[in-house]
C-alpha cells in the first residue's frame, strides 16, 4: 500500500498479521529497503501486526531531494501509524531507522511502546566523510558506493558463505535513486542525538554487532547505558547488519524482547 506523508511524500508500506495484534513498525537501515526485515517479519508475524516500510528515498517510496532529518523521518513514522489507525507500537529500527527510533521514544513517547535499536550511534563526529561521500554519489553514482558500503557492512566469512545474498544488498544500494542516498547520508553527517537519550523511557533493546567497530561495540554499550532500564545484545559473527548477519540469533532476541515487552 501507500500512504501519504506529512508533505506528501508518498511511502510503501507492507502490513501483514492480525488487525487487533500489538503493532510493530520496522525501519531499515541506508540503502536497503523493507526486504531487509523478511526473515524478522516471518517471525513477528504469528504474535504482532508487522508495519514494515521503505524510507522516503528508498525502494518504492518517493525520493525527494534533501536533505532529511530525523524530525522528517519521524513524521514519516508517525504518518505511517495515523493512516493505519494505529495509536501506538512498538519500533524496531537498524542503523539509520534506528536513529529514527530514538527521535520517536523521546519526542512521541506517546506512540510508542518500546524500541529496539540495532547496530546504530547517536553521533557521527566526521562531517566531511559525508559531505564527501554525497559528493560521489552525486558525481559518479552508487556502483561503487553500494559496493564498498555492503562489503564493509558484511563479515568476510558470511560475505564467503552466502555471495549471492551479498551481491543482493549490493544491487539494491546501487539502484536506490541518487537524491534519496544524499538526502540520507546529510540525515547521517547532521544527526545528534546525544541529549535524546535520557528521555526515552520506553522498554529499549539495544544492538551490537560482536565484530563492528570497536567504537561502535563500545557506543553500543554506552547508548544502553545511557537508557534506563536498557537491555544490551551484542550478536556474535555480525558486523554491522545483524539481521542479516546472524538472523537466528537476531530474530530470537528481538521476537523475545518484544513478547515480553508488550504482554
Amino acid at each position: 500500500m501507500i500512504v501519504n506523508s506529512h508533505d506528501g511524500t508518498r511511502l510503501h508500506v507492507v502490513v501483514e498479521g492480525w488487525t487487533n495484534a500489538p503493532a510493530v513498525l520496522l525501519s531499515h537501515s541506508l540503502g536497503s529497503t523493507l526486504s531487509i526485515w523478511d526473515s524478522l517479519a516471518a517471525e513477528l508475524v504469528a504474535d504482532f501486526r508487522v508495519i514494515r516500510y521503505d524510507s522516503r528515498g528508498h525502494g518504492q517510496s518517493d525520493a525527494p531531494s534533501g536533505p532529511y532529518s530525523n524530525a522528517m523521518l519521524g513524521a514519516d513514522a508517525l504518518s505511517i501509524l495515523d493512516a493505519l489507525g494505529i495509536a501506538h507500537a512498538a519500533f524496531v529500527g537498524l542503523s539509520k531507522g534506528a536513529m529514527t527510533g530514538m527521535w520517536l521514544g523521546a519526542e512521541a513517547p506517546e506512540r510508542v511502546d518500546a524500541l529496539v535499536l540495532a547496530n546504530t550511534t547517536t553521533f557521527i563526529p566526521n562531517k566531511t566523510m559525508w559531505d564527501e561521500t554525497i559528493d560521489r554519489a552525486r558525481s559518479e553514482g552508487l556502483e561503487g558506493i553500494g559496493r564498498e558500503t555492503i562489503e564493509r557492512w558484511l563479515g568476510e566469512t558470511f560475505r564467503s558463505a552466502h555471495r549471492d545474498e551479498v551481491e543482493h544488498h549490493v544491487a539494491v544500494m546501487q539502484a536506490m535513486s541518487v537524491d534519496g542516498y544524499a538526502g540520507s547520508c546529510a540525515l547521517l553527517r547532521d544527526v545528534d542525538l546525544r541529549n535524546r537519550l535520557e528521555h526515552i523511557r520506553q522498554p529499549t533493546l539495544v544492538v551490537a554487532g560482536a565484530d563492528d567497530l570497536p567504537v561502535a561495540v563500545e557506543g553500543a554499550k554506552a547508548m544502553a547505558a545511557s537508557i534506563a532500564g536498557a537491555e544490551l545484545l551484542v550478536v556474535p559473527d555480525a558486523v554491522h547488519l545483524s539481521p542479516i548477519e546472524n538472523a537466528p540469533v537476531f530474530n530470537a532476541a528481538v521476537t523475545n524482547f518484544l513478547r515480553k515487552a508488550l504482554r
